[in-house]
């Protein structure tokens, strides 16, 4: 079941992606999701915070204060990203180096010794990212080097972000739904400052994306919690690499549906990643 889960989120997950790219003002276009999203999801949340409130304490109630940083910063970071280079480019890298960077932290900063396995892994991701990247041309180019390093950037971003949400289900006790909840309510709050004195951005945003912010609103949070659902009831280094199956979701769309064509050049180097990625859940 958890291996279902896993695979429908991906797919969604590539996919609201994928229409997240249309956002031109990309702190608007985050503002107008976040909203959507307060308001949907808000008699969910209503009701889960009844049922739980008398188990948070005020720890948690930190800890989910530095979720919503987290997820702020992971997601303008994504919207960003695809004003940088091509979705089927920006989309593999920044999915594929987030268990990339907290293995190799792992083995720099907490002594860990990895098995043949992970070490396998890290070479097929750092292979696929240079593949998918556009190889030694990628190198030589400053601008082709740019959405490289930018997705690296945002790997680590939502690497750190989906750690931190297992902590405050694991460790506080705090109910999945809400989890997600306070992360884009918190955010929409945090990010009114700026839609207040861009008005006219958020305008124009309302009046080109406004469907397209709903499904990311939507789509984003529906993906999200099914993730937080099998983290629950299981480990983090076991739902972490399923959740890369969107990878080869996005080469495809990329690819075919927003005609960024080099099929299969990236698909192969997408196959490496995610196969660098179940090698790393070895360990």
């Amino acid at each position: 079941m958890a291996i279902l889960v896993i695979t429908i989120a991906a797919a969604i997950h590539a996919s609201w992606n994928a229409v997240a790219r249309r956002a031109e003002d990309v702190v608007s276009f985050a503002w107008l999701s976040c909203l959507y999203a307060t308001v949907i999801f808000s008699p969910f949340a209503i009701y889960v915070f009844n049922q739980s409130a008398s188990n948070i304490d005020a720890s948690a109630y930190g800890a989910l204060f530095i979720t919503v940083l987290c997820t702020c910063f992971g997601f303008l970071a994504i919207l960003l990203g695809y004003k940088i280079g091509d979705y089927s480019v920006m989309y593999p890298i920044s999915r594929g180096t987030g268990p990339l960077i907290a293995t190799v932290a792992a083995i720099l900063f907490l002594g860990e010794r990895p098995s043949a396995a992970a070490l396998a892994g890290i070479a097929m991701i750092v292979a696929g990212v240079f593949i998918i990247g556009g190889g030694w041309t990628a190198i030589k180019s400053k601008h082709s080097l740019k959405p490289i390093l930018f997705g690296i950037l945002t790997g680590a971003l939502i690497a750190n972000t989906t750690v931190w949400a297992k902590h405050c289900i694991s460790n506080h006790n705090i109910p999945f739904l809400l989890v997600d909840y306070a992360a884009v309510a918190g955010m929409f709050l945090l990010l009114t400052p700026y839609a207040i004195a861009k008005r006219e951005s958020v305008i124009n945003e309302w009046t080109k994306n406004k469907f397209s912010a709903l499904i990311v609103a939507i789509c984003r949070s529906l993906a999200y919690l099914m993730v937080l659902f099998v983290l629950t009831g299981s480990q983090v280094y076991y739902v972490a690499p399923l959740r890369e199956m969107s990878i080869l979701f996005a080469t495809l769309i990329g690819a075919r549906l927003l005609k960024e064509g080099q099929l299969r050049r990236r698909l192969a180097a997408a196959l490496v990643l995610f196969g660098g990625l179940v090698s790393l859940s070895i360990n």
